[in-house]
């Protein structure tokens, strides 16, 4: 099941309502917060062997970071796309996910648009409307 909503999420086409945005955005936070107390958790753990035990664990620590690094873009990914969809939701282009790039405004206006505003009830040039 999550891998099929992994799937149907990680394509350009489609919408999703506010709900299912909501709930995509508060699940990828809580995985990204899970895994960043996980990696913190573990470097420290390698710290203690290396100095009590290996005397070297900086290549496990390397690869703890590369494999938080890997997970945290798969994730942004996965908003990424999200975002799209729900611009697509409320009828707009995808490409308005630019407006991330500008300091401080950019993710206020994101967060505003596309947590507050309603969906559009007809069906659009992106597709049907999502049932909640």
């Amino acid at each position: 099941m999550l891998m099929e909503q992994c799937l149907r999420i990680l394509c350009f086409e489609g919408r999703i309502t506010r709900k299912m945005w909501w709930m995509l955005i508060g699940k990828t936070a809580l995985f990204e917060i899970i895994a960043l107390s996980v990696f913190i958790w573990s470097s420290g753990l390698a710290y203690d062997l290396d100095v009590l035990v290996l005397r070297n664990a900086f290549p496990v620590i390397w690869l703890e970071g590369i494999s938080f690094v890997i997970f945290t873009a798969f994730l942004l990914i996965i908003t990424f796309f999200a975002h799209i969809k729900r611009f697509h939701d409320i009828g707009k282009s995808g490409s308005n996910c630019l407006w991330i790039l500008l300091p401080f405004i950019g993710p206020l206006y994101i967060l505003f648009i596309l947590g507050f505003s309603k969906s559009d009830p007809n069906p659009n040039i992106y597709g049907q409307p999502c049932e909640q």
